[in-house]
């Protein structure tokens, strides 16, 4: 096991334990809960819509326009002749 005895996931019995004892306010939250949607208040409501019909997929409109690369350099072919003449001409 890498890192720590502390890093990593939650062990599957400390979650089961948490949830008993935080069981006994689940009466009282969705009392705040509808309390508060009655109050028009707008994390109450976004958390029923959210519950109740799925979060809303976010959507990105993504333009993709192409672009032609400029080369950083240039390749130039030239003949045996070409490059003997280019030589003879250094040469002189």
């Amino acid at each position: 096991m890498a890192g720590t005895k502390n890093s990593g996931r939650r062990a599957k019995e400390i979650d089961q334990q948490m949830l008993e004892r935080l069981s006994v306010f689940t009466e009282d939250a969705y009392r705040v809960l509808g309390e508060n949607i009655k109050k028009g208040k707008f994390w109450a409501i976004k958390i029923w819509f959210e519950r109740m019909y799925g979060k809303a997929r976010e959507y990105k409109d993504l333009t993709v326009t192409t672009k032609q690369e400029t080369p950083l350099f240039e390749i130039v072919y030239k003949t045996t002749a070409e490059m003997d003449a280019e030589y003879k001409e250094l040469k002189k």
